[in-house]
């Protein structure tokens, strides 16, 4: 049985006491990240350097995440891309020779996602949520698309956090869920499932029960 508490212990991925009382990594880079910018806006260079630099982070981003991911992933594997947002992970997953499922509640990103990929023969779509039941959910709508959220409680943990002072959860609509469960009878037991799905991580794993062979998820120390 899964629960908050045993998840939290499963997954944590960083030896805290090594930091010896230092910021989380993660925090301490969007600091330095800040500081940058900060600077180069007072320099006026900001958008400059910004549109400079965009190709090749994305491009290196990208190379990386390909070189990580195919540990996993071989060609015509299986891949759940759960929460595929518009579609960056399901680009990479492709990318590798995979069959993948791309799943997302929005019909924004949905319509972007499909815009991309509603030709290519390994792509496949579902628009919807995951849970640990299938039925309906309600989703609250940020205005930043990424951390639109199935999870009142999680938005209420992030939203004071620094850096997130932009961030406006502005509507919710319901929209049908499905489980891990219910994909897999569908399409088949997948290779590999990565999950995004900000704060809503237990409730689809709650709707897992049996083994695949990888699988990952966002983990958020509180």
């Amino acid at each position: 049985m899964l629960t908050s508490e045993n998840l939290s212990a499963k997954a944590a991925l960083w030896d805290v006491d090594r930091l010896s009382g230092m910021k989380p990594i993660q925090q301490r880079h969007h600091w330095m990240q800040q500081q940058i910018k900060n600077v180069l806006k007072k320099l006026g260079l900001y958008s400059t350097v910004r549109r400079m630099a965009s190709p090749y982070l994305q491009w290196r981003l990208t190379a990386r995440m390909r070189a990580f991911y195919r540990q996993f992933i071989q060609p015509n594997d299986l891949v759940f891309d759960v929460g595929a947002n518009v579609g960056r992970y399901t680009a990479v997953f492709l990318s590798l020779g995979a069959r993948v499922l791309a799943i997302e509640p929005q019909a924004k990103c949905m319509a972007q996602i499909q815009a991309r990929f509603g030709k290519h023969p390994r792509a496949m779509f579902y628009l919807g949520g995951v849970s640990a039941q299938q039925g309906e959910l309600e989703l609250h709508l940020c205005n930043a698309h990424a951390k639109s959220s199935f999870s009142p409680e999680w938005i209420e943990r992030v939203k004071s956090r620094s850096g997130w002072e932009q961030r406006r959860w502005y509507a919710t609509e319901k929209v049908p869920v499905t489980t891990l469960d219910a994909l897999i009878e569908t399409h088949g037991v997948p290779a590999f499932i990565k999950i995004d799905v900000e704060g809503h991580e237990l409730p689809v794993l709650q709707g897992l029960s049996q083994p695949v062979k990888a699988l990952s998820f966002e983990y958020t120390v509180e």
